[in-house]
């Protein structure tokens, strides 16, 4: 049975259920969906239900009584296999939105937008903050805008401050936003490489882009490239940069394990649920980028 709903932002959402550790498709239609049916054909279901306008709280109990994914959810992210919150999605929700794309076409014809979605790390006073406020950019290691990741990246910094130690309320926001691709500035890239001691002495490792950069006053205007690029004569204008999970050739320093992206704040169509990270289950006394069982309240 397939659950589905059309958004104000014209992207489809799929309706899953936390069961025995793992998002699966409900077996039987909800009571409370019951009378909002607006179309249906054999297994898949219209769902006539808005999105809530501001982000709501979730935890594993809230997970089991259902919640509303996009076709950004079932993405893998550097390799690793696709997670709501940490937790496994079934095969066929992966496969939901292809297998049923032309009958939500012929259902709502249009150009529909495949919605990102990334997740961010922060304690409960700034998740609240940015539910009345919105997201502040910020200047970091890809320059200027909202910083994002995968889950087990936002893991990091809802379990710790910046001076590593750890909040009293760690919180992960999930976070959905569109941009195409063309739009994505891509790291590493060779014109820019980070400036600290290590990489300057190593030319071969000259192909990160990191945390003290020569184009850092540059790059404070977001989303203008920086001047790197539009020495390559790419003029082009971008809303998102995107890092994978790399590591420097040869070399015995790990930079990242976790997909990151920074993003300008226009991308962001809705600041969807926010959880609570259990810190039990991360590692001490230094957070293990490569951990991947990290839990949710």
């Amino acid at each position: 049975m397939f659950l589905f709903r059309e958004t104000p932002q014209k992207f489809w959402e799929l309706l899953v259920y936390l069961n025995e550790g793992v998002m699966k498709l409900p077996t039987d239609l909800p009571q409370k969906y019951a009378q909002r049916i607006s179309r249906q054909e054999k297994t898949v279901y219209l769902i006539q239900s808005l999105p809530h306008k501001t982000s709501t709280r979730t935890n594993l109990s809230l997970l089991k009584e259902g919640i509303w994914i996009c076709e950004g959810d079932c993405k893998d992210f550097g390799g690793v296999k696709a997670t709501l919150f940490g937790i496994p999605l079934c095969n066929e929700i992966q496969t939901a939105f292809v297998d049923h794309r032309s009958t939500l076409q012929s259902w709502s014809p249009g150009e529909w937008t495949v919605a990102r979605v990334s997740y961010h790390g922060t304690s409960y006073e700034s998740y609240q903050g940015i539910c009345a406020q919105g997201f502040k950019c910020t200047f970091g290691m890809l320059g200027t805008g909202v910083y994002l990741g995968s889950f087990w990246k936002a893991c990091r910094f809802a379990a710790r401050n910046q001076d590593y130690t750890f909040r009293e309320n760690p919180s992960i926001l999930r976070v959905i936003w569109t941009c195409k691709d063309e739009d994505v500035l891509q790291f590493p890239r060779k014109v820019m490489y980070c400036f600290c001691a290590e990489c300057y002495k190593r030319p071969e490792q000259r192909s990160f882009c990191g945390h003290t950069m020569d184009w850092s006053a540059d790059a404070r205007t977001f989303p203008e490239k920086m001047a790197r690029d539009r020495v390559e004569g790419q003029g082009t204008r971008y809303w998102a940069g995107s890092l994978k999970p790399c590591k420097f050739p040869d070399s015995e320093k790990t930079v990242t394990h976790n997909e990151e992206w920074v993003l300008n704040p226009t991308c962001i169509v809705r600041l969807a649920e926010c959880a609570t990270l259990n810190l039990d289950s991360v590692a001490k006394p230094h957070y293990d980028p490569l951990q991947r069982d990290i839990k949710i309240l």
